[in-house]
Parts: structure tokens; C-alpha cells; sequence
């Protein structure tokens, strides 16, 4: 298990404050979860359980499976650690080197924390929930909105296209091609996209 000096949870200006703080909570277990009020004593022992319904204390199988739906929508496989700052580390790793897609997974780990956290406390204190469909929607609109209003960026395309393939509509697919030398944009397996969009910065 990494130890929570290991990981670096860098503030990233795209990411609203609040977020941040709840990330930083939860990675070093602050948060007030049922299985931590639990062992406080602040709540019984036999209230500890999901808000789901799952049965389990933690490591909730219906929270836990939004995360292989957004690594296919990113078009990364991998697995999901149990232990939260081997999870957040293991999720930036997917990005590979390039720094834009880091900050791209750094934001969108953060998004899936922000929902996931949100649609607990729906349903434990207001009695509203979410399907799996639409918390990853939550996930694919919002990284979006917060990616571009902090970016100051136009984005020339539609919101469908964010949905199919977010890293080539953020323009850090680019290959370049051997033999022509010119740059094109390429979807996650490697085949030529049909997209043509560009980010136009605004200066």
C-alpha cells in the first residue's frame, strides 16, 4: 500500500476548492463515512451499512462499477485497488507520460470522487439516487464544464462527440504520421478519427 505522502494531490485550477478538499479528506480517511462515524462511535454499529443497500461496509459493488464505465470512456483498461491512494496513483498512471492527459485523469478522478460522494449523501439524506448510466453522465458533463471554464478555450464541436472520445476532443491524441510528417488526430485504438475539431486558445 502507497503511503499517503507518496501521493501528490496537486491543485489543479480546473477543479472547484471544495472538491479538492474532499479528495484530500478522503485520501487520508477523514471523511465522515458511515464506517468511520461507526468506529467513533457516532452512529451504531448496526447502521453501518451502504446507503446502496449492497450489504457491505465499504468497497460498495455498485459505487465501484462507475469506475471500469469511465476507463472505457477514456479507453483505458486496468484494474481498481481497494486502498484509496493506490486507486487515485494507479488512475493517474492510465494517463502514461504526457502532462496534459495527467491533468485530464487528475481532474476526472476528481469528478468521479465529487459524484460518488454527492449521490451518497442523495440518498442518505434525501432519498434520491442515481443510476450507473447517469452518474457517468455526471461525470462526462461536468469534468467537461470545468475543464473549459477554468481553460478559457472554445470548444468547436458538440457535447456527442465529448461523450466518444474525450481525450482526441481535448487534442492530446495527436500522432504523427511516419511517412507524410504531418499531425492528425487519431482515436484511442489507433485508427484515423473522421473528427476535425480544433481548440482555439483565446488570448
Amino acid at each position: 500500500m502507497r503511503s499517503i505522502k507518496q501521493v501528490s494531490l496537486k491543485s489543479i485550477k480546473q477543479v472547484p476548492l471544495k472538491v479538492s478538499v474532499l479528495a484530500w479528506r478522503l485520501l487520508r480517511d477523514r471523511l465522515p463515512t458511515k464506517a468511520n462515524l461507526t468506529n467513533r462511535g457516532i452512529i451504531p454499529i448496526e447502521a453501518r451499512l451502504c446507503v446502496t443497500g449492497c450489504g457491505h461496509v465499504e468497497d460498495c459493488p455498485f459505487f465501484g462499477a462507475l469506475w471500469p464505465m469511465v476507463r472505457a470512456w477514456l479507453g483505458v483498461e486496468g484494474v481498481d485497488s481497494h486502498a484509496i491512494p493506490d486507486h487515485f496513483m494507479q488512475f493517474i498512471q492510465y494517463a502514461s507520460g504526457l502532462k496534459s492527459r495527467r491533468s485530464l485523469f487528475h481532474l476526472i478522478w476528481l469528478q468521479c470522487v465529487w459524484v460518488l460522494w454527492n449521490d451518497r449523501n442523495d440518498r442518505l439524506f434525501r432519498g434520491r439516487n442515481c443510476s450507473l448510466p447517469q452518474l457517468l453522465d455526471k461525470v462526462k458533463s461536468n469534468s467537461l464544464w470545468w475543464w473549459l471554464k477554468a481553460s478559457n478555450v472554445v470548444f468547436n464541436f458538440g457535447t456527442h462527440n465529448w461523450w466518444s472520445s474525450p481525450l482526441v476532443c481535448m487534442g492530446i491524441d495527436w500522432l504523427c504520421c511516419n511517412l507524410t510528417g504531418c499531425w492528425s488526430f487519431r482515436d484511442c485504438f489507433g485508427t484515423p478519427c473522421a473528427i476535425t475539431i480544433t481548440l482555439f486558445l483565446v488570448i
